[in-house]
């Protein structure tokens, strides 16, 4: 499959108190390592949605900053969308670094086979949209709910089903850990 894949790595990091992108991952950098699996999957083009000068800026692959500032996560997914030249985008966050390989490629594998975008859900309950692939066809959608600063991925995601255009990609209770994210200091510890 053609895809293309963006690693979100614009937070603020503001209760982690530094760059979470810069974290080390088994002496790694996070956003290396989470650049790497997506690297895996074989992409048609890779990029990293943040700014210029985060701790990747030297790193050779293309940046795709924000439109606009404080727009969040569905800032990053907009530009990403625009950007992309595939007609689906794989979305990771930085902030993710239990996400393996083999669940990217299941996602990937459930596009081709009914050929709808995947937002996973835990349990039916829980959507993860940081962790997904939407349609390129998606873009028009993002840039609306943007400008009209309904900025949460959950109308995002909403909308998508509405359209037909996702659905949501059950995952079980023994799959939740994946999931785990670093927002704070005390995250580095579980």
């Amino acid at each position: 499959m053609l895809h293309s894949a963006v690693l979100l790595a614009g937070g603020k990091s503001s209760r982690m108190g530094r760059d979470k992108a810069a974290l080390l991952v088994e002496g790694e950098p996070l956003w290396q390592r989470q650049l790497n699996i997506l690297r895996e999957t074989r992409p048609r083009e890779l990029f990293i949605s943040g700014p210029f000068n985060g701790p990747y800026a030297h790193s050779g692959f293309k940046v795709i900053p924000d439109r606009e500032s404080d727009q969040g996560p569905l800032g990053g997914i907009a530009a990403s969308l625009e950007a992309c030249q595939s007609e689906w985008l794989l979305v990771v966050a930085v902030d993710l670094p239990k996400i393996p390989l083999r669940f990217l490629e299941r996602m990937l594998g459930e596009v081709v086979g009914s050929g709808v975008g995947i937002v996973p859900s835990i349990e039916g309950r829980h959507l993860e949209p940081l962790v997904a692939v939407y349609p390129k066809k998606a873009l028009a959608l993002a840039e609306a709910l943007r400008t009209a600063g309904k900025l949460k991925l959950g109308h995002f995601v909403s909308e998508l089903k509405r359209e037909g255009w996702v659905r949501e990609l059950a995952v079980s209770a023994a799959e939740r850990d994946i999931f785990t994210n670093w927002n704070a200091p005390e995250d580095l510890l579980g």
